[in-house]
């Protein structure tokens, strides 16, 4: 029984549980990285999505004909033509800029990083202002269901070059603070408990999964673009966590030296608990 509230980009998340306002948050690791670094106590708890968070690129229609790219082009191409392309993305913070920002690199490619709430990445994308989005499912399949957006790369396809494909993210992660683990360790183990069961599920039985979750997020979406979201989303669903887990996030996220991994890690709490 909890509340769930959208606070849009990751780092205002964060700072709803730092602030005392929420007790848990799930958001891109980097974004938790970037408040441990700063001093707060933060731990994680669990993987969102385990095995990297289901990041996509979909550029516009009109912004993917310029590119002149056909639909042989390579990821290594595709990534080149980002070079000065606008893309909309959650933070700076993000792990969805910092997966694309890396990507591009490895090409020698420079986004134009401009950031923007995801629910309103569409309608952007509609007006002309930006020409793609870096985000997850249902922000990226929107467009391309509608046939406004085209696929660019995708993550769970593993088409981001250069070694920075979706398994290289373990994105995005549930986290609290120390203070709540240590005043409140039997609702910590039980919420954990909740999430360890429900990607059991999704594993075990994933129609069933797939219409619980249906239901609970987007009861009118059509059931096509469903399809899309849960196909780039069911995999993932293992948020089983281990301290080499977090030790690969804070290196890939570039905090090493800037955090310390096992402070990072609820050893106490994740050793202890089972689905």
């Amino acid at each position: 029984n909890v509340k769930i509230v959208n606070s849009g980009a990751g780092a205002t998340a964060v700072a709803a549980v730092t602030g005392g306002s929420g007790q848990f948050v799930i958001s891109g690791g980097s974004d938790i990285l970037s408040a441990a670094a700063k001093g707060q106590k933060l731990v994680y708890i669990a993987r969102g999505l385990g095995g990297g968070q289901a990041t996509q690129l979909v550029l516009t229609s009109a912004a993917a004909k310029k590119t002149g790219l056909g639909a042989s082009a390579t990821a290594a191409q595709k990534a080149k033509a980002l070079d000065g392309l606008t893309i909309a993305s959650a933070s700076a913070a993000s792990s969805w800029t910092v997966q694309a920002t890396k990507a591009a690199a490895t090409q020698g490619a420079k986004i134009n990083w401009t950031y923007v709430q995801p629910a309103d990445m569409d309608a952007a994308m509609k007006a002309g202002h930006i020409d793609g989005i870096v985000a997850a499912p249902p922000f990226t399949t929107q467009p391309v269901y509608a046939k406004t957006g085209v696929m660019w790369l995708n993550g769970p396809a593993k088409t981001f070059p250069g070694g920075y494909d979706v398994d290289a993210y373990d994105d995005p992660m549930v986290a609290t603070t120390q203070s709540y683990i240590d005043s409140h360790p039997a609702v910590v183990k039980a919420f954990l408990k909740s999430i360890l069961q429900a990607g059991q599920l999704a594993q075990t039985d994933p129609s069933k999964a797939a219409s619980i979750t249906k239901a609970a997020t987007f009861p009118t979406m059509a059931t096509g673009e469903w399809s899309q979201v849960w196909a780039s989303t069911q995999p993932l669903l293992q948020p089983q966590l281990t301290q080499a887990d977090v030790n690969t996030i804070v290196q890939l996220d570039g905090f090493s030296g800037k955090v310390n991994p096992s402070d990072m890690f609820a050893s106490s709490i994740v050793s202890a608990v089972k689905p």
